[in-house]
């Protein structure tokens, strides 16, 4: 009996089971179904493990999802979302899974799951982009793999790319633009507009070599309701462009720049309208460029040069600073803004150190602002820099006088206007150098004493000191 006992236990369990999986794949295949179709690319397994790893994505975007509202209910309601808190709510949602947190810093997080192999960008906004959607970048080749799809006409719209490592192009090769503003309507047909988010993950780009007198040109041409990141165009770059010039974009429209910085020198040879800016040439349409500065020169033979925006509308700037010298070879030169063309813009805790020439219509913050402009409002500014021309101040050059100017609590350091304090202007206050560096205080909670002399002792912003941004 025990013998009898020993032949039915577990080795014919095991053939049982080979057996069954045989059977089923025998009698499939004499019902007509291969082993390619069991198995191939579109295979019936293969669509089943597909269809299992959407619903495993379906359930971790919804965990985020959750986790991000908990992570903006505070004890007194909405709260902005901050590292330490979504950490932890992500933490309840994932438990038992491998999860890491980076914090983007331009209001966004990247959540990785698994070790890596799950990968999500979440904003605050709610928006969630997969893995399949997102696009890492770490050599030279891989970026001009990425411009060329985009120049191609994939604006990349809901996807998420970003930099691994710091990008050295070949200098001696023409750098052709990310995206291309090929006519003037801001037609997506018809131009070649990056529309997704690039995140430079304070990394910095070098190479780039420009040498044309085409429009829309930097490390990106054209971008339309995009959003950049993070990113660094270093002074090993030789930009030489027409129209609409910029070290980080030319020409941007309805788009977020966040915590860029140019240390690139930039020539706008345009002989007549140049538009040539250290982070973009030209804004339009309701953009933003926050917490970014520029180190380069800015130089052109025409009109319209700017320490971050040559020529804008309806824009705003938030907390950026001009530290390059800037050169008109004719009119219209500022820090910050050389020019407003129509609309309503902004510039609020925003200052310049540098040299402003040209002819006419120069400003340390904006040089002119034209009849179709709207409303011009500048807040919590200053400027330091020489301011050399006609019609020139240290914080606004010139407005028609159909300019609504809202100006409030700006400072200019005195006799730095062709040798004198310029015209006498609403929301301006001169001081001489020992009190220049005594308003911090006077400036705002956006602002900061240099404490280290990174500034010569005039006051920095708060995001300034931070390794990932330099000085």
């Amino acid at each position: 009996m025990k013998s009898t006992k020993k032949c039915q236990v577990k080795p014919n369990n095991g053939i049982t089971l080979i057996a069954l999986v045989i059977t089923i794949i025998v009698l499939l295949i004499l019902a007509g179904v291969t082993i390619a179709t069991l198995t191939g690319e579109n295979g019936i397994l293969t669509r089943a493990n597909d269809a299992k790893e959407k619903t495993e994505e379906a359930e971790d975007i919804e965990k985020i999802k959750l986790a991000i509202t908990e992570a903006q209910i505070g004890d007194n309601g909405y709260q902005e979302i901050d590292t330490t808190t979504f950490q932890q709510t992500l933490n309840s949602q994932f438990e038992r899974r491998n999860l890491q947190l980076t914090d983007n810093e331009d209001g966004s997080f990247t959540i990785s799951l698994d070790n890596g192999n799950k990968m999500y960008y979440a904003n605050s906004d709610g928006q969630i982009i997969n893995n399949e959607n997102m696009l890492a970048i770490s050599t030279a080749e891989e970026l001009k793999a990425f411009r060329d799809d985009v120049n191609s006409g994939n604006t990349y719209e809901g996807k998420y790319v970003y930099l691994t490592d710091n990008i050295t192009l070949d200098i001696n090769e023409e750098w052709e633009p990310i995206g291309l503003r090929i006519t003037n309507n801001n037609d997506d047909a018809e131009n070649k507009p990056f529309k997704g988010i690039f995140n430079g993950n304070n990394h910095e780009i070098n190479g780039i070599y420009i040498n044309t007198e085409n429009e829309a040109q930097g490390l990106f041409g054209f971008i339309r309701n995009s959003k950049i990141s993070n990113l660094t165009v270093g002074e090993n770059n030789n930009i030489n462009g027409g129209i609409s010039t910029g070290g980080i974009c030319g020409y941007v429209y309805n788009s977020i720049i966040f915590s860029a910085i140019n240390k690139a020198d930039i020539y706008g040879n345009n002989s007549n309208n140049s538009q040539v800016g250290g982070i973009a040439g030209l804004t339009n349409n309701n953009s933003i460029i926050i917490n970014s500065c520029n180190y380069g020169n800015i130089n052109s033979s025409g009109h319209l040069v700017g320490g971050i925006i040559g020529y804008a509308s309806n824009t705003q700037i938030i907390s950026c600073f001009n530290a390059g010298s800037v050169t008109s070879n004719k009119s219209w030169a500022g820090g910050i803004i050389a020019s407003i063309y129509k609309g309503k813009v902004e510039i609020t805790n925003c200052y310049n150190t540098s040299n402003i020439t040209g002819v006419s219509n120069i400003g340390g913050i904006i040089g002119d602002a034209v009849e179709e402009t709207e409303e011009l409002i500048i807040n919590n500014c200053y400027n330091v820099g020489n301011i050399t021309g006609d019609r020139a101040n240290g914080i606004y050059g010139h407005a028609n006088s159909t300019v609504d100017i809202l100006s409030k609590n700006n400072y200019c350091l005195n006799n730095t206007v062709n040798g004198n304090n310029g015209e006498e202007q609403e929301g301006v206050i001169i001081k001489d150098s020992n009190e220049m560096r005594d308003i911090s205080s006077l400036l705002g909670k956006n602002f900061k004493e240099d404490t280290n002399n990174i500034n010569n002792g005039y006051p920095i912003l708060q995001w300034q000191n931070n390794p990932t941004m330099g000085n």
